[in-house]
């Protein structure tokens, strides 16, 4: 009888130690599981079916990194195209250097466009400088995102 709290103790840690084990293998799992989800292979969009040419510009790809574009390929613009590695994006580039959505490229209503990074581990440039707040970008300006820089042609 002496020995019914230690026996009390002793079953309550094996309890916690199991009830540990288990979310120690959870964790486990569900870190595992995210990362090789993000190692797939993403579907990018083939450069011929997207179109030449867009009523509001186009970005030409100067240096494609890693991403699956063509020196030259020309990535049509919307009046808020987001850039990143995710597929939700308008224009998606899967380079490793490249965030979830990297970088917004957007024409306001005095008709300027600017760009503006989008909270990305690397940063976006433009002409080389890093920027941290939007930027008004003209024809010609160059936009670098991860490894991949892009050419502005307005």
């Amino acid at each position: 009888m002496q020995n019914l709290p230690f026996d009390v103790l002793l079953v309550v840690l094996r309890v916690a130690f199991v009830f540990l084990l288990y979310f120690f293998l959870f964790q486990v799992i569900r870190v595992t599981s995210r990362d090789i989800s993000r190692t797939q292979p993403r579907a990018v969009v083939a450069a011929d079916a997207m179109p030449e040419e867009s009523a509001y510009g186009v970005l030409i790809v100067v240096q494609p990194g890693q991403a699956k574009l063509l020196p030259g390929q020309r990535l049509p613009l919307e009046p808020y195209t987001t850039l990143g590695r995710r597929l939700s994006n308008t224009i998606q580039l899967d380079d490793d250097f490249v965030s979830g959505e990297h970088t917004r490229i957007s024409i306001r209503e005095d008709g300027n466009w600017w760009v503006e990074d989008a909270g990305s581990t690397n940063g976006t440039y433009v002409n080389g400088m890093k920027i941290s707040a939007p930027v008004q970008v003209r024809n010609g300006d160059t936009v670098g995102i991860g490894r991949v820089e892009l050419r502005l042609e307005v």
